[in-house]
C-alpha cells in the first residue's frame, strides 16, 4: 500500500490497487489447480468453491492484507498439490521451497494465516521421511545443502514472526477472537460470513454445519483406512494440522479462536478438499453411478453456490465494516463546511466513535483540511463542532445540547450532527 500510494498517489483505488493484484494471483493458481481436471461439472464445482463466496471475494476489494494472505495462500496450496506429480530431488526441492515461501508471505501479509506455514513444514518433512525411507529419491551433498538453507530460511522467518505475535499478545492487543471453541469461535461465524446478506432460515446454517462436520470427519476417518497417500489425503493431514494448531495455541497459549475473517483461509482449503473428496469418488465410480454423482454435485453444490453469489452481488459495503460505508460521504460535508470557513475562524474539532477515526483522518489529510483537527480515538464529547455517531445514540446527544442533524446514512445506520451556533 505504500508503495503503491508513493506510485499512483494517494487514492482509494492506489491503496486497495495490491489486493486487486492479489485477487488475479489467487485466481489464477485456482485455475491452474482445476486444470488437471478433465470434467466440466468438477471444474465448475472448484470455480464455485473457490472463487463464488462473496464473503472471501469481498476482501480482495480491500486496504488491508487479506486479499494478498489469500493470494499467496493459494499459491503455496498450488505447489503443494505440485508434489505429487515428479518425486525428484530437484523438484521436491523446488515445490518445497516455493510452498513454504509463499506461505511465508501469506503470513507477512496476515498473521492469522500463520499455521499454513507450520502444517505444509510438518507434511513436507513427513514426505522427505517417507520419500528417502523408500528411496524413491536420494539427496547428494549440493541437495543437501538446499534443503538446511531452506529450513533455516523458513524457520528463522517463522520465529520472527512469532516473537511478533508474542509482544503483540503481552501487550493484549490479540484481542480479537473467540473464546468458547473451534467449532462455535471459528467455524461457526465463517458459515455467518459466507451466508452474507442472505437469509435461508435459522435451520439453515445449522443443517450446514452439521453437513460440513459430517464431510470432514468423514475425511479423517476415510484417510485413517486408505493405503494411498496422495494430494486428497495431504490436503485431509493439512486441514487436520491446522485445525489442532489452533485449538492447541488457545489452550497452551490462551490465544483466541479466529473469528470471521482471521479464519478466512479455511474456506479455500475446505473447498479442496472437497473437491478432491468429489473427484476421489468421482474417479472410483464409473458409469451411471458416477453420472448421478456429478448431477447430484452439480445439484447441491455448484448451481446453489453460483446462485447465492449472483443474489449477493455488493457494490457498495463490506459486511465486516458495514459502518464506515458512509464515512467518505460524510467527510465531504465536513470539507465543504471547512472549506467555506477563513483561516481566522479557528480549527473544527470533530468527535466520534473509535469506528470511524481511521477513515476519517485518511480523508482529512487527503483533502488536505488543515484547519480540522485530527479525529481522536476517544468516546463522543459533546461540545465539538459535528458528532458522528450511530442513530441509535444521537437523541440522547442531542438532549440538552445544541445540535441540528445535517446527514443521515441509513445504510451504515449514522448520523452527523453539527452545533448550531456554527456559522
Amino acid at each position: 500500500m505504500k508503495i503503491s500510494s508513493t506510485v499512483f498517489g494517494a487514492s482509494e483505488l492506489a491503496l486497495r490497487l495490491p489486493n486487486l493484484l492479489a485477487f488475479i494471483l489467487y485466481g489464477s493458481f485456482c485455475f491452474r489447480i482445476l486444470d488437471k481436471y478433465k470434467n466440466n461439472i468438477l471444474i465448475f464445482t472448484g470455480l464455485a468453491l473457490l472463487l463464488l463466496n462473496p464473503f472471501l471475494i469481498e476482501y480482495f476489494s480491500l486496504a488491508r492484507g487479506y486479499g494478498l494472505a489469500l493470494g499467496f495462500a493459494m499459491g503455496s496450496l498450488y505447489y503443494l498439490i505440485k508434489l505429487e506429480e515428479d518425486q525428484t530431488s530437484r523438484n521436491f526441492l523446488f515445490t518445497m521451497s516455493f510452498a513454504l515461501g509463499l506461505s511465508l508471505l501469506a503470513a507477512l501479509s496476515n498473521y492469522s494465516i500463520l499455521n499454513l506455514n507450520i502444517a505444509l513444514l510438518f507434511i513436507f518433512s513427513a514426505d522427505l521421511y517417507s520419500l528417502i525411507k523408500n528411496k524413491t529419491i536420494h539427496l547428494d551433498r549440493n541437495n543437501t545443502i538446499i534443503l538446511v538453507i531452506i529450513y533455516l530460511i523458513d524457520i528463522i522467518i517463522l520465529l520472527s514472526f512469532i516473537n511478533h505475535l508474542v509482544v503483540l499478545r503481552n501487550r493484549d492487543q490479540l484481542y480479537i477472537g473467540g473464546e468458547s471453541n473451534f467449532i462455535e469461535a471459528t467455524l461457526t461465524t465463517l458459515i455467518f460470513g459466507s451466508i452474507y446478506m442472505s437469509y435461508y432460515g435459522e435451520i439453515f446454517w445449522i443443517r450446514l454445519l452439521q453437513i460440513i462436520l459430517i464431510v470432514f470427519s468423514f475425511t479423517i476417518m476415510y484417510q485413517m483406512i486408505r493405503v494411498r497417500y496422495d494430494t486428497f489425503a495431504r490436503f485431509a493431514l493439512l486441514l487436520f494440522l491446522m485445525v489442532m494448531a489452533t485449538v492447541m495455541q488457545h489452550h497452551l497459549f490462551d490465544i483466541l479462536y479466529p473469528v470471521v475473517r482471521a479464519g478466512l483461509i479455511f474456506i479455500p482449503i475446505f473447498g479442496l478438499l472437497l473437491l478432491f473428496l468429489i473427484s476421489h469418488f468421482s474417479d472410483l465410480l464409473k458409469g451411471r453411478s458416477g453420472f448421478i454423482l456429478n448431477i447430484g454435485v452439480l445439484i447441491l453444490i455448484a448451481l446453489p453456490l453460483s446462485y447465492h453469489f449472483c443474489k449477493n452481488l455488493n457494490m457498495t459495503h463490506t459486511i465486516e465494516w458495514r459502518y464506515d460505508a458512509d464515512t467518505k460521504a460524510t467527510m465531504q460535508v465536513i470539507r465543504n463546511y471547512v472549506d467555506s470557513r477563513s483561516a481566522d475562524d479557528g480549527p473544527v474539532k470533530i468527535t466520534t466513535w473509535s469506528f470511524a477515526v481511521p477513515t476519517m483522518n485518511y480523508y482529512r489529510d487527503l483533502y488536505s483540511l488543515d484547519q480540522m483537527q485530527p479525529v481522536q480515538r476517544d468516546e463522543i464529547i459533546p461540545g465539538a463542532d459535528f458528532i458522528y455517531c450511530f442513530i441509535k445514540d444521537a437523541d440522547s446527544l442531542k438532549a440538552g445540547l445544541d445540535y441540528q442533524i445535517i446527514k443521515t446514512n441509513e445504510l451504515s445506520n449514522t448520523i452527523l450532527l453539527k452545533r448550531t451556533t456554527l456559522n
